[in-house]
């Protein structure tokens, strides 16, 4: 997809909140920006992502033999944005949905560091 540049003028505290999110995902901020757009206009869409994008899901809902995680009555694919491996003690975030798979980050992991 090309790419365009423009010119952002945006408060310096919101700036300052975008700088902080983007140092705790670990991403540039001009990244973090397009990140949380992106997010923005996607969470207008599926029902998955305006029911459950933010929701903090339990380890235990995850069988790691079929790759599902369970939400609410329902088992979707998933993918960990920060560990590759399941770990069934930890607590996921569930920060985004991409075609019906959910997009999770490994909460203990974000703690540790």
């Amino acid at each position: 997809m090309a790419k365009k540049q423009f010119l952002l003028r945006i408060d310096y505290d919101l700036y300052t909140q975008i700088e902080a999110y983007a140092k705790r995902q670990h991403l540039s901020v001009n990244s973090s920006i397009t990140t949380l757009l992106s997010q923005s206009i996607e969470r207008e869409g599926s029902l998955e992502q305006r029911r459950f994008v933010g929701l903090t899901v339990d380890g235990s809902q995850i069988t790691p033999e079929h790759n599902l995680i369970e939400v609410k009555g329902i088992y979707y694919r998933f993918v960990i944005i920060n560990n590759s491996i399941p770990d069934l003690n930890h607590q996921y975030l569930i920060s985004n949905v991409q075609d019906n798979v959910l997009i999770l980050t490994d909460l203990s992991l974000s703690n540790a560091l």
